[in-house]
């Protein structure tokens, strides 16, 4: 914004040095007057709507500059969200491992073991598999 003002204030000083060389035309009757004092006023004209439009670029730069923060904080938001939900299915996945190896193993042993076990060491496995679950189920 500095250097936009800093050519303004060059621009106005042309403006000036201007005004004054028409003047001076205007007292020595040199050239038409009328020519460059619409010159001067389409000039002067122009500078107020550049720096009207510059004014206006700059509310839309700062109201680009407040979304660019909100859309910084709600990534942020996200990524903390994120991290969450992956914390807690880490909890959730450490938690059921240990059940379903249970389960897992007392299968692998009721299938191994099939013809070897009695009706009692088969309920007892069976029993094994079923806390095993309810603990796992528990836990959700």
């Amino acid at each position: 914004m500095d250097n936009k003002l800093t050519l303004f204030r060059e621009e106005e000083l042309v403006l000036q040095k201007a005004a004054t060389v028409i003047e001076q035309f205007k007292v020595q009757d040199m050239v038409p007057l009328d020519a460059y004092s619409q010159l001067l006023n389409h000039y002067q004209k122009l500078l107020r709507q550049t720096k009207f439009l510059i004014k206006m670029s700059d509310k839309q730069q700062n109201y680009l500059t407040h979304l660019t923060e909100s859309v910084e904080i709600k990534n942020q938001e996200l990524v903390r969200i994120n991290q969450e939900k992956n914390e807690l299915l880490g909890i959730a996945v450490h938690d059921l491992k240990s059940p379903l190896g249970a389960i897992q193993g007392a299968i692998d042993l009721l299938q191994d073991d099939l013809k070897n076990l009695s009706k009692e060491e088969m309920l007892q496995w069976l029993n094994i598999i079923k806390q095993a679950s309810v603990q796992m189920l528990d836990s959700m």
